[in-house]
């Protein structure tokens, strides 16, 4: 069997005794319209005389679950570990350490998809906050019916196991004195971006600068860079120079996990002026827990100003610079971001740069597809001087449709001096936008985002997260004070894109939520006066009626990060909507209540209350993959009056390993452990 030193659970073999079927120390807490048989088995237990059998004999909602209770503490690495098994329709099992009342906060959570035969879940982490009410919570939802087998469980306390690589010798920071092309591994978000920069080099002939407005900021972020950094002092250094601002520069460093490390662990601050000047601090990093870290630049010019960057280092012997790598290299495309027609040339530049040689050297460019298949290969020679870039365009060779990266790799060596990331994609067909499936969530106000849009065949724009055109604080800021967005909306037309609108957002001036919340600033309401509510649907479906035809009323209202009030009330808000825009443009299409298969409850009472009363189009939200039950249960939801409406998912979406060699595939954020 299993042994375990430092386990938390009691009874983890599921061994006897049993209480209504569950194994003693362990608790049902099957929840919604899910019924579950309990029993322990003695036929085949992974170890030990017996297993936990659970059956879902029936479910159209909710989970077959049970716990174990625990305490957790702040600051501790768990480690979680069981073996499963199932049969008939099960996706997947899941299991995760969270508090065990409202609001039911998650900490650490895996799943797997299980087969006939034993498999083990195992996930760790770091438990940033204390719960004397948690527990370890094993759960699934099966499709409808299935049976899962647990044994041999496990939490414990352990250290950290971290991949970390080689304390480092010299500076981490690839490619810090920008001699070869930054924009693919980089990432810069604000300012006008200027490279190559060939003057205030304060190490080789280029530098990065950057232009900023009156009060706008900009922000540089590395590579994730991979090292053991415990037990060594450190010195983050730059190079910079200014001209007009004021201007204020600082620089952090971070742990790529986030998850409870998201403070910064080295910070300098820097007020460059007109001489080029190095600026530097020095202190120790703590680990990583995933043995990774990253560098962040930011900045903020209260006038106009010019930036200029160079030498940037994170290094154990010092502020003097030295490139990370004897030989940098950096593999770039002119193409919109990398994506080429069938047949059409792949043209690449490469770029090396060595500090200490002057002489040919021969690279070796590997095509590989998603799959980590090299699909093409080929040599390419390029002459290197000392302290001075060279570069050479190249035409990649490969025939085949789909996702790729291109990977450099110096003649004899093994790992990749620099990626890219590229894509080969159909020329689109410019079938009507009412005949196409293929939306996203698009900057309007982005002629790049549109551009590429356009590229790869995207009829719809959804105005959400990454536009707020329509949002009723963005249209109606202060009361009777209005504000379009014309120039915006012409732009998204010009692309060849429909607008789906979206009415949220209720105005600081216009919510009851107590002034100073969350819910009053991020406009959740309620509101104060449904009548302020119906003139601004009539105004912005008024204004834009010959532009945007399709709106959506609200944004799942299920969930109080969107709306503040009830499912009676919402129902009430949509009503009231639906007949403004009507009124306002009587061919409009509306869309709603926005909800999806996992809040059965709210969308039952919202729809008893009318709430899609007068609307034309069933629209709902649901990532991944559903089952067929939750597709049954939408279009359960979207009769009326025996009529079956369109149903439109309006927001969807799934992850993946990510592409990019730059980028740790344990990089970690809350954001995106929440959508995985």
């Amino acid at each position: 069997g299993q042994c375990f030193a430092q386990n938390l659970l009691r009874n983890p073999g599921f061994e006897p005794p049993e209480r209504d079927g569950l194994a003693d120390g362990w608790v049902n807490n099957t929840w919604g319209d899910c019924k579950t048989v309990f029993a322990l088995d003695y036929e085949r237990p992974h170890a030990g005389r017996s297993c936990q059998r659970v059956e879902c004999v029936e479910r159209r909602g909710g989970a077959s679950q049970f716990l174990q209770p625990l305490k957790l503490e702040a600051g501790k690495h768990y480690r979680v570990r069981l073996w499963v098994r199932a049969e008939g329709n099960v996706p997947w099992v899941g299991a995760v350490l969270r508090q065990a009342p409202e609001p039911y906060k998650h900490h650490l959570a895996g799943r797997i998809e299980p087969g006939k035969d034993w498999e083990l879940l195992e996930f760790e982490g770091l438990v940033t906050e204390s719960e004397e009410q948690a527990g370890l919570f094993i759960w699934f939802e099966a499709e409808p019916k299935g049976i899962v087998w647990v044994d041999d469980a496990s939490v414990e306390i352990v250290e950290p196991q971290a991949e970390q690589g080689p304390a480092p010798t010299r500076n981490v920071v690839a490619n810090g004195s920008f001699e070869v092309d930054p924009t693919r591994t980089w990432d810069a978000v604000g300012g006008k971006v200027q490279w190559p920069c060939e003057e205030n080099a304060a190490h080789g002939t280029r530098s990065l600068a950057l232009k900023l407005t009156a009060g706008e900021t900009f922000t540089l972020t590395t590579p994730c860079m991979v090292f053991n950094g415990a037990g060594l002092s450190f010195t983050l250094a730059l190079s910079a120079r200014a001209r007009g601002g004021p201007v204020a520069v600082e620089a952090n460093v971070y742990s790529a996990c986030q998850v409870g490390q998201a403070g910064s662990l080295l910070h300098l601050e820097a007020r460059p002026d007109e001489t080029m000047r190095r600026f530097s601090a020095t202190g120790g990093l703590a680990p990583s827990l995933n043995g990774a870290y990253f560098l962040r630049i930011h900045g903020r010019a209260d006038a106009a100003a010019e930036i200029w960057l160079d030498a940037v280092s994170l290094s154990p012997k010092g502020e003097a610079f030295e490139p990370a790598s004897d030989l940098e290299a950096a593999l770039s495309t002119t193409a919109l971001a990398g994506i080429f027609a069938p047949g059409e040339p792949l043209k690449a530049r490469l770029e090396a740069f060595s500090a200490t040689g002057n002489h040919d050297r021969r690279f070796v460019v590997e095509i590989r597809d998603h799959w980590e298949k090299v699909v093409g290969r080929q040599e390419v020679s390029l002459h290197v001087p000392a302290d001075r870039p060279a570069g050479k365009e190249i035409t990649l060779s490969l025939r085949r449709l789909g996702a790729f990266r291109a990977d450099v790799v110096a003649a004899g060596a093994e790992k990749p001096l620099a990626s890219m990331v590229f894509s080969v994609v159909p020329k689109p067909s410019r079938v009507p936008p009412e005949e196409s499936v293929i939306g996203g969530h698009f900057s309007t106000a982005s002629d790049w985002q549109m551009e590429i849009a356009r590229r790869l065949g995207y009829r719809w724009t959804r105005i959400h997260d990454c536009s707020e055109i329509t949002h009723w604080a963005a249209s109606e800021p202060e009361k009777s004070l209005w504000r379009f967005f014309d120039a915006q909306v012409a732009r998204v037309k010009a692309a060849g894109l429909e607008i789906l609108g979206e009415f949220l957002r209720v105005p600081t001036w216009a919510t009851v939520a107590e002034k100073g919340t969350q819910a009053c600033a991020c406009g959740v309401g309620p509101f104060r006066d449904m009548g302020e509510f119906e003139e601004y649907v009539r105004t912005v479906v008024g204004h834009y009626r010959d532009e945007i035809h399709y709106w959506e009323i609200w944004n799942e209202p299920y969930g109080s990060g969107f709306w503040g009030g009830t499912a009676e009330e919402y129902a009430e808000l949509a009503k009231v909507a639906a007949r403004a825009a009507k009124e306002a443009d009587p061919n409009c299409q509306l869309l709603a209540p926005c909800t999806t298969p996992y809040a059965p409850e709210w969308t039952q009472k919202a729809l008893a209350a009318g709430a899609v009363n007068g609307v034309d189009i069933f629209s709902y939200h649901g990532y991944g993959c559903f089952m067929k039950n939750q597709y049954d249960l939408v279009n359960e939801w979207a009769r009326r009056s025996g009529q079956l409406m369109p149903r439109w998912n309006t927001e969807t979406g799934v992850t993946a390993r990510t592409f990019y060699r730059h980028v740790a595939d344990k990089l970690e954020d809350e954001y995106t452990r929440w959508i995985w």
